[in-house]
């Protein structure tokens, strides 16, 4: 309990540190920089799903089962880093084109657009070298260690984006430079920390038999995690076609305040994964336990929203003053988002992704849908689209749940 609080405590500050630059953000930048900036931190969020491509399910899910066998661990690092690389070179054409489209429908110019474009090359070779594997210091209670370099990074960026802003350079390209620079700082820390607990592994080709059971996660979930990555992308599409830059810029705006719940998500990330990666009995009830906990800080914004919604819209600044009746609606959506996604986590970090396929049709029927009920040239309207795409995931996730229900002995569970 010791380490949790002092871990929760630090990702308090770090992740608080970085909820404030993004709201120094959305006050400092123009409302048209805004929007494209909207637009390329939507793309970095997709990298850092699709750069994982279920790989992460499959390096848990094995990670749970060799620890504490060091010498298995670092053989396990390898197997990632070459199933990660493979990854990269199909999807990155994919993922770069798109964001190409997203920012010329913003109406970006060319100089300003590849510029971005680069930088988001720079942000998928930094994630490739220092997230998921940095799993293994979650493992081995190395949680401080972690917690202190992405403090000290959140520290920089605020310094370094104020700098910025006081020198009037501050745009659209050195706010996501200025993120890419700190996800690139992070690698060598991170890789020298894992191989200073675990030994090098002895050969330079992974064993086979892990790679192919991350490349088993992979193909489960990676169709899943395309679709999921794309409904940003398909809700941000849709607002270009529909609305101007100025709502595009509010729905990106409302969505910083979903930062607050930061924490929570490396919390998740740090100690309840491993909890449920590892657990052998009770599994079902340490899951659904595990899942209340997490709702509890989105409950909490959806009663800030309700009952002083002018603390949150004072956050975003006057720019963004007048949208109090979508600040309630982004909070519910921000909730229900938050408790479903982490809980899909939970049980997919088990290897139970069966059934994650079928997240795909649901998904698709409810774009169609909304097409017919939401107003989608409206804030809010693209608020409860992004919203409802967490739907499919808890329904399959209870799915998978019950299912493996009676793994263990009924006594254990």
């Amino acid at each position: 309990m010791h380490r949790l609080l002092l871990f929760l405590a630090g990702n308090v500050l770090a992740q608080g540190l970085a909820a404030v630059t993004g709201l120094l953000l959305v006050r400092w930048l123009p409302v048209e920089q805004y929007a494209y900036y909207t637009i390329a931190i939507s793309v970095m969020g997709a990298i850092s799903v699709l750069a994982k491509g279920g790989a992460n399910i499959g390096f848990v899910a094995l990670l749970g089962r060799v620890w504490p066998d060091y010498t298995r661990a670092a053989e396990l690092v390898p197997a990632l880093v070459h199933v990660r690389r493979l990854l990269m070179m199909f999807l990155m054409p994919l993922v770069i084109g798109l964001a190409a489209l997203l920012l010329r429908r913003g109406g970006i110019g060319w100089g300003a657009g590849s510029a971005i474009l680069l930088l988001l090359v720079a942000f998928w070779f930094a994630d490739l070298n220092s997230r998921i594997i940095d799993q293994v210091l979650f493992f081995a209670r190395k949680t401080s260690r972690v917690q202190m370099l992405d403090s000290g990074l959140a520290i920089a960026r605020l310094a370094v984006v104020s700098a910025l802003f006081a020198l009037g350079g501050l745009t659209a390209v050195t706010a996501v430079a200025v993120g890419v620079l700190v996800a690139v700082v992070r690698i060598w820390p991170i890789r020298a920390w894992i191989f200073n607990i675990l030994p090098k592994p002895t050969t330079a080709s992974p064993r086979p038999e892990d790679v192919e059971e991350i490349v088993t996660g992979v193909k489960r979930q990676l169709p899943v995690e395309a679709f999921y990555v794309s409904q940003m992308q398909i809700v941000l599409l849709l607002l270009s076609f529909r609305a101007d830059a100025a709502v595009i810029a509010g729905f990106g705006a409302l969505m910083r305040i979903a930062a607050l719940l930061g924490p929570i998500r490396m919390v998740n990330a740090a100690f309840f994964v491993p909890i449920a990666a590892q657990a052998k009995v009770r599994v079902v009830q340490k899951i659904l336990g595990l899942t209340v906990l997490i709702s509890v800080p989105g409950l909490a914004l959806v009663l800030v929203a309700l009952l002083w919604p002018g603390v949150l819209l004072w956050l975003l600044g006057e720019n963004y003053a007048h949208l109090r009746s979508e600040i309630l609606i982004m909070a519910l959506c921000v909730a229900f988002v938050q408790t479903g996604g982490e809980y899909w986590n939970l049980i997919a970090h088990r290897g139970w992704v069966e059934y994650s396929i079928f997240q795909i049709p649901l998904g698709i029927l409810w774009v169609v849908a909304s097409l017919f009920w939401l107003d989608l040239s409206s804030i809010s309207g693209a608020l409860v689209l992004n919203a409802g795409f967490t739907l499919p995931a808890f329904l399959i996730g209870t799915l998978e749940l019950w299912k493996h229900r009676n793994d263990a002995p009924h006594s254990e569970r």
